[in-house]
Parts: structure tokens; sequence; C-alpha cells
């Protein structure tokens, strides 16, 4: 079987929790390539371009994982992975959801919202790739 070739939707990024004392998020990100797929990350976010391309090129590693297949020809281990979405647009939201996510935790650290309120707050702040009725 020659190489196989993966269609992925980028569907959703979003704080799962976060940890005032540490600054450290964890994000659930969703993903269509066939079927519904998430993957969880936990990280500082310092860098958020960086960090938003990173991301990509993690989604793209787990995905040609979850796709290879080890047979006796070399092309059918060779997973090419295509965004739906522009990849630009993707890395870039993600790092203007990064950005978003690190200024609405600090402006509730300054506003001296306690910590269980900023855990809550910031668990339900998420961004979507896809526009209804179309696409992103």
């Amino acid at each position: 079987m020659p190489m196989k070739m993966v269609t992925v939707d980028f569907v959703k990024a979003e704080v799962a929790s976060y940890d005032p004392q540490t600054e450290e998020f964890t994000f659930h990100f969703t993903l269509n390539d066939g079927a519904a797929k998430m993957f969880a990350k936990k990280m500082k976010l310092t860098a958020p371009a960086d960090q938003g391309e990173q991301v990509f090129k993690d989604v793209r590693e787990r995905i040609k994982k979850a796709h290879a297949s080890s047979g006796e020809d070399f092309l059918d281990s060779v997973v090419t992975v295509r965004f739906k979405q522009e990849e630009d647009m993707v890395m870039e939201r993600l790092a203007q959801f990064f950005v978003n996510s690190r200024d609405r935790a600090r402006s509730m650290s300054r506003a001296k919202v306690s910590r269980f309120d900023q855990q809550n707050k910031m668990a339900r702040f998420s961004t979507d790739f896809i526009i209804k009725g179309g696409r992103s």
C-alpha cells in the first residue's frame, strides 16, 4: 500500500486547567481526522507564537504516529498530514489564543481574583477553529 494521506480538521483549543501559583496551563486540543481526537498539553506561556508553532508540529507528529502502519515497503510507513484549514491561520490563531489566555490570567491576578475563581474562569476559556456553517 502506498503512502497514506490524512486530512485533519483543527476543531478547538481550550484551557482544561490553570494553576495560578505556577502559572501553568493544561490545554486540550480537539482534532478530527475522520474520528474526533483530543490531546492535552501542559505548559507555561512564555513565547506564545513559538509555542503555537510547537503545538502545531506536535499535532502533526501525533497524527502521523496514529496512522502509521508497519509493512514490508518503506512507503507503508509514510503518512502525509494535510490540514483543512490554512496552516498559517491555525498557528496564528493558536498563538493569539495563548496570548489571550496568558493576558486573561494576568488580568485576574492583578485584580486580586481568588485562586479558586481564577481556576474556574480559565477552565471555560476556549477558541473554535471551525466557523458554524462553513470553514474557518
